[in-house]
């Protein structure tokens, strides 16, 4: 928040200077001048604005490389109008007409580049999401069937199971994911003291196993179905 401030306050010195220049400087009142000066104005806030914005949106997301393809390319465009800005309020080289042609040209091209990384940015922190979401589901398992281990005595079948999920495909949840949830829970209940039955354990290992197996199925029918 301390640099979108920062930002802000170095947008508005710059906005007010520039009019303030404007005014001493006391340079002919033409067409030309004036839809410089309106255009170096609109490089300004358009460059101000744009990192407050992206600054902002980079505290919420931890995309980098999309970062810093928006704001390049927001600088970018923003130099290239403010120097554009200044020789047509002071050279007169291009006329009107010319010039508010190269700047539509130029906000088409920005807004295009700045869609396609935003789009890409968005895709990418979907897909980040869901990584992470699969991740912390099976660190769940692992974590639930670590204690489950403990307490089994047929602890290398658990291990094997662990094994299993630990070195298993994280990218996205499935609908087998709530099926292992369910078996887990089972499991769990299965090891205490009281509770303790060696064929309905197997079996119950056994089940779990396959639905570990159905888990890749699904997640490489998913991957099939995206490409």
């Amino acid at each position: 928040m301390k640099k979108i401030r920062v930002s802000s306050i170095i947008g508005l010195i710059f906005f007010f200077a520039t009019i303030l220049i404007f005014l001493l400087a006391q340079p002919p009142i033409i067409s030309s001048t004036i839809i410089g000066l309106l255009f170096l104005l609109y490089s300004e806030i358009v460059f101000f604005v744009g990192i407050t914005v992206i600054e902002y949106w980079a505290s919420k997301s931890s995309n980098v490389m999309s970062h810093a393809g928006l704001t390049t390319t927001l600088a970018g465009y923003s130099v290239i109008v403010f120097i554009s800005s200044i020789i047509h309020m002071t050279t007169h080289i291009i006329n009107n007409r010319g010039f508010l042609i190269a700047q539509i040209i130029l906000f088409v091209v920005a807004t295009t580049i700045i869609l396609i990384i935003a789009t890409f940015s968005k895709r990418k922190s979907f897909s980040d999401s869901k990584i992470n979401d699969a991740i912390a589901i099976t660190q769940d398992y692992i974590n639930e069937l670590t204690l489950i281990q403990e307490k089994a005595e047929n602890k290398n079948a658990i291990h094997d199971i662990i094994e299993k999920i630990q070195y298993s495909d994280r990218s996205s949840i499935v609908d087998a994911d709530s099926e292992i949830e369910l078996a887990i829970e089972s499991l769990k209940h299965l090891v205490a003291p009281d509770e303790y039955n060696e064929d309905e354990f197997n079996q119950e290992v056994n089940d779990l196993n396959l639905l570990i197996k159905k888990r890749e199925l699904q997640l490489k029918s998913l991957k099939q179905g995206g490409m």
